[in-house]
């Protein structure tokens, strides 16, 4: 018999107006990292606190997501998490940019367990180099939901 487990990443990307009027949607598969993974398994064993700060970076690197990336390319800026969640074997983060938060055009986006503020900090959870980037006007607010599904392979 083989057993085995399934980590699935993807990240639902929300445009709203200063309303809260949702303008656009997007939702993309993502790799979750070998240190990812490890710091998973350290949480199931008591290694690293399920109560871990969690940070999302936003970068403009360009070189493709691998299962052995720690950090991003070009990181630039980071935001807390906002929300941690859980429905069954899926965990949910979400962050919000609210309108003047990092606006521009963010290539390559992380999450970060046990991280601070500072670049490069943490361990990286997953990575994701969305289709064309992810732009971010000044009057517009985006939410960011992260959902890290476990399953049986």
């Amino acid at each position: 018999m083989n057993e085995g487990i399934q980590v699935l990443g993807t990240w639902t990307f929300l445009w709203s107006d200063e309303y809260g009027n949702e303008i656009r949607r997007r939702e993309e598969k993502n790799l979750v990292t070998n240190s990812g993974l490890y710091a998973l398994a350290a949480m199931v064993c008591g290694e690293l606190e399920q109560t871990c700060s969690v940070w999302v970076a936003l970068g403009t690197g360009i070189v493709a997501a691998a299962a052995t990336d720690t950090a991003l390319g070009a990181e630039t800026t980071r935001k807390v998490v906002t929300t941690k969640t859980r429905n069954n074997a899926v965990i949910i983060y979400r962050f919000y940019l609210l309108t003047g938060d990092a606006t521009g055009t963010w290539t390559e986006w992380g999450v970060f367990l046990e991280a601070t503020s500072i670049a490069g900090s943490g361990r990286m959870l997953n990575h994701i180099l969305p289709v064309g980037g992810v732009t971010k006007a000044p009057n517009e607010n985006l939410t960011v939901e992260v959902r890290i599904t476990l399953a049986a392979a």
